[in-house]
């Protein structure tokens, strides 16, 4: 609102108001107002005779914006090639040779694939690759490939091994990974750089070491081939190549390759022969496809196409979401054609409900159709006389109905949208399909489909739903029950599944329509194997437990220490990198134990003998771990705040003792189940190999 304004009356008129006016600007002197003019005309002056940048000239903003980029692009190449490669992006007669390496590596490749091994002793000799921008002139590059000839098995592992692993190569080689007078010694650093490059783990890491001289590699080995033993020679020499297959004779018991290692293959089906691998010389490539594959879809039951929905596609800004944020880019968005659209939903249930769809397009999943349902009903087979036919229904939606449905509707747009590229245009009918599980066999032998339960049922867009595919998945094609005489021929060996004789051996001996007669293996001794068994189990060795409130005390740990320490105990590392220094021996969420270390009964936490001795060892190691474990609060532990000195190294020496004790190995079973320790396994499987091992040599 404007603030009233006052009449004119007997002691203020117009004429008053205009005097005041001249009374607000009498401080401004005419020779200010002058300057201030002066001051403008000095400023315009000044770019009169400036140059007036043509538009025409540098190409406009979008031009300027181009050059922009390329030329901050061009600084980052150059930061790249200088502290990774140590050479100059502006310097043709480094980059040349660095981008014909890599382009050769390429043609090696393709080579490979397509004609054979171009060159045996060729490699690349740089530890990181150019920028695909930078791999221009290919089309003016020739390559020339030497063939050579490949490595012997030892100069292999020479080539490859760190001298951590000389143990792996003869005993006449070994020096030459360790030994100060060693003519390859530098190919064995005991130090290197390792640049993480982006990556976090350690094992993805570029590993800077020098690459392998092949010439003074063979020479180095050369002088020593002498020293070898006849056994080594042997292993060292080009052999064969052998074709393994099915036998259908008589099987037989293949001898061990390293008898205290592996045992003897009994009953062994398999034949050897050699085999000798084809060339691939006066062959070449036949591009294109070969005759009877088909793409698209027509392709074969497990590849995805676009092309199984009608679908146009259009190239623009989406926002697309990849890996938690929204693209800025421009992104291929396909747009689904509904073919259902206009359609009554009542129709389209009746079409659709009882039979098979495909679901998940374009990877494509087989399901059972058992809805259809709209923002008012959902549409179900029921089954209204017994005895007839079951016929649509249309059942409402409940007081919720229709927000959750529409929420369920909305959810699925969104995602194919922002997840996928995918306009699936509004979604008005779902379609409520019951997985394919897989095959079931009934008692008659014949195999049938099986679909999941209604707990996992999946809602899908009626548009994105394809109800015939062209080519059938094999896997899941239902089949009658084959004859007993087809499935079971005379001399099929089985197991016997009937009262009695459960899980016996056994061999067919003849079938009719719908009986076998079978012979079943018996071995006087089972009954005695039998109890050896049950006895291996019953006198495994048992565990005392203690609770954890008797735990703590025997530790001299409170109990906030001890539930952290046996549970997963996460510290921070400089490089921001979680490590766990727990033990983890329980695992609360997920109802979890560790066999012979903890245990829950009721509502409590037991830690056996084991546990304790572990904690007490672990405790005298690294005391500072156990000092900060009563802080309160759920901020994760920083390494600094654990240890003073090295903190990261530190860290690093409690995960190497953590692993050099097993607790990585451990393996964590339901709390409500017995299970048997690896030792206890490991005795049973050995009595097991025994028991085999004599009756097959009774059976010969």
């Amino acid at each position: 609102m404007e603030e009233p304004t006052p009449e004119p009356g007997p002691e203020l008129d117009a004429t008053d108001d205009a005097d005041d006016a001249d009374e607000q600007w009498e401080d401004v002197s005419d020779e200010e107002d002058e300057e201030g003019r002066l001051a403008v005309e000095r400023v315009l002056k000044k770019y009169e005779k400036a140059p007036v940048k043509d538009d025409d000239e540098s190409g406009g903003f979008t031009a300027r914006y181009e050059k922009s980029v390329n030329d901050k692009m061009d600084d980052w190449k150059r930061g790249y090639y200088r502290e990774k490669l140590n050479i100059s992006y502006d310097n043709p007669e480094q980059m040349g040779p660095f981008i014909f390496r890599y382009a050769e590596g390429l043609q090696w490749v393709m080579h490979y694939y397509y004609s054979g091994v171009a060159s045996w002793g060729w490699f690349y000799n740089y530890h990181y690759a150019p920028r695909i921008s930078d791999l221009r002139g290919l089309e003016e590059m020739e390559f020339q490939f030497d063939l050579g000839k490949p490595f012997r098995p030892f100069e292999q592992l020479m080539g490859v091994l760190p001298s951590a692993s000389k143990d792996l190569i003869p005993r006449a080689y070994q020096n030459l990974m360790y030994d100060s007078n060693s003519p390859i010694l530098d190919f064995y650093p005991q130090e290197f750089e390792q640049d993480l490059n982006g990556k976090r783990q350690e094992w993805e890491a570029i590993v800077k070491i020098p690459f392998i001289d092949e010439a003074r590699l063979l020479k180095a080995m050369a002088s020593r081939e002498q020293r070898l033993t006849d056994e080594e020679k042997r292993r060292n020499a080009f052999g064969t190549s052998t074709k393994f297959s099915f036998s259908t004779g008589e099987p037989i018991t293949y001898p061990s390759s390293l008898p205290n290692f592996f045992p003897p293959i009994y009953r062994c089906t398999g034949a050897m022969e050699p085999f000798d691998l084809p060339t691939l010389d006066g062959l070449h490539l036949v591009p294109g496809l070969c005759d009877g594959v088909y793409l698209g879809a027509k392709a074969l039951a497990g590849f995805p196409s676009l092309d199984t929905l009608p679908h146009t596609a259009t190239l623009g800004v989406h926002g697309v979401n990849v890996h938690g944020s929204d693209s800025r880019n421009k992104s291929m968005i396909v747009h689904i054609q509904n073919p259902h659209e206009n359609r009554k939903s009542e129709e389209i249930a009746k079409e659709m409900v009882g039979k098979r769809t495909f679901i998940g397009w374009p990877f494509l999943q087989e399901g059972r159709v058992v809805a259809v349902s709209d923002s008012l009903f959902k549409y179900e087979e029921v089954v209204v006389i017994p005895g007839s036919a079951p016929k649509i229904v249309a059942n409402p939606h409940g007081s919720y109905g229709l927000s959750h449905w529409k929420s369920k509707a909305e959810r699925i747009e969104h995602t194919y949208s922002k997840k996928c590229g995918v306009l699936t245009g509004d979604v008005e009918v779902l379609v409520h399909v019951q997985p394919l599980k897989g095959m079931k066999r009934l008692e008659s032998g014949a195999f049938v489909k099986d679909y999941e339960g209604s707990e996992k049922e999946i809602e899908q867009a009626v548009q994105m739903v394809i109800s015939q595919v062209a080519s059938e998945d094999p896997r899941f094609l239902e089949k009658e029950a084959p004859p007993l005489s087809e499935e079971f021929p005379d001399g099929t060996k089985i197991f016997f599944l009937g009262e009695h004789a459960y899980g016996v051996a056994a061999q067919v001996a003849n079938t009719t329509d719908n009986t076998l007669s079978v012979i079943l293996a018996f071995f006087p001794s089972d009954k005695t194997e039998n109890d050896k068994f049950k006895g291996i189990v019953q006198n495994r060795a048992s565990q005392h437990y203690y609770p954890s409130f008797r735990t703590s005390n025997m530790l001299q740990i409170s109990g906030r220490a001890l539930s952290k320490i046996t549970s997963s105990f996460m510290v921070l590392t400089s490089d921001s990198v979680k490590n766990n220094l727990g033990l983890s021996l329980k695992f609360e969420a997920k109802s979890l134990k560790v066999i012979d270390y903890s245990r829950k009964e009721g509502r409590h936490w037991e830690f056996s003998e084991k546990t304790i001795d572990l904690i007490r060892e672990y405790k005298e190691k690294f005391p500072e771990v156990f000092q900060i474990l009563d802080q309160s609060g759920d901020d994760m532990a920083r390494a600094s705040d654990i240890f003073s000195d090295n903190p990261d190294a530190r860290v690093k020496e409690v995960k190497a003792w953590l692993k050099s004790k097993g607790i990585r190995e451990f393996e964590p079973v339901s709390l409500f189940s017995d299970q048997l320790t690896k030792e206890t396994v490991a005795e049973i499987e050995a009595y097991a190999d025994n028991v085999n091992k004599n009756k097959l040599s009774t059976c010969d």
